[in-house]
């Protein structure tokens, strides 16, 4: 009987996604009140649609979870207006996709990524399909 070698899985890692892997709506977001702060927004409220305050309320959840500073910076750029929160798996997608890359370089088989990240080998094939460095 053959060996298999143990096999970690794939998590989804908010540190590493990039301002670029965020939906263009959303990466100006982020570039107003930070990636810090946006991915926070993204783990709070992901998949759904904010109402930004106009006005000052500190006892909003949003402003707890932001802080001051970014409290103020994203009503300022967008109070009175809605905006489109990604999901957690959103954000990750980009990131996921450079380390299937990264790990495909290194050596890493197709089938191996696929069990690794939970994909099926086409999509694996796929991703690397659309291999930029």
């Amino acid at each position: 009987m053959e060996a298999t070698a143990t096999i970690k899985p794939w998590r989804p890692d908010l540190t590493q996604v990039r301002l670029d892997d965020l939906p263009p709506a959303y990466a100006d977001v982020a570039e107003v009140i930070g990636l810090p702060a946006a991915l926070t927004l993204v783990n709070l409220r992901g998949g759904s649609k904010l109402l930004v305050p106009v006005r000052e309320r500190a006892e909003h959840p949003v402003a707890k979870a932001l802080g001051p500073a970014a409290w103020a910076a994203l009503r300022h750029a967008c109070g009175g207006s809605r905006i489109d929160v990604p999901t957690l798996r959103v954000a990750c997608m980009a990131a996921r996709d450079r380390a299937i890359r990264r790990d495909h370089h290194q050596g890493a088989a197709v089938p191996l990524l696929a069990r690794r990240f939970d994909l099926a080998e086409r999509r694996i094939q796929e991703i690397l399909a659309g291999d930029r460095p």
